[in-house]
């Protein structure tokens, strides 16, 4: 049922609840590597106190990506901004090489297709 209601959702324009607070508190990380790897795009992190405090992408058009497509700008959540390479924010993810890491990376894909690409 949730899956269809997601679908609905996403047909009409709008990124359910939990997925934006699942990408925006947390697994922003996966998602920026999916995009990155779907489309490209290199991936940039604002961080604080040593710590990502969210990534996401920069698409050519100058543009920036999250789970809420694109924008002009990103949510601030610092001003110390800072770009990443895949491979370098794979050693920021603890379990990146995990089969639960392999279902995160999988689902951000979801996430790409069924809110972000049909924005782009």
């Amino acid at each position: 049922m949730r899956d269809l209601i997601n679908l609905i959702e996403a047909t009409i324009g709008g990124v359910p609840e939990d997925i934006v607070e699942r990408y925006s508190y947390g697994d922003c990380m996966w998602l920026a590597l999916a995009l990155n790897k779907r489309f490209g795009w290199p991936i940039f992190a604002q961080m604080e106190d040593g710590h990502i405090a969210h990534a996401y992408c920069k698409m050519p058009d100058g543009r920036e990506c999250d789970v809420l497509g694109p924008q002009d700008q990103v949510d601030i959540w610092t001003t110390d901004v800072q770009p990443w390479t895949p491979e370098e924010l794979l050693q920021e993810i603890e379990d990146h090489g995990s089969p639960r890491a392999t279902a995160k990376f999988a689902h951000a894909n979801d996430v790409i297709d069924l809110y972000i690409a049909p924005k782009l």
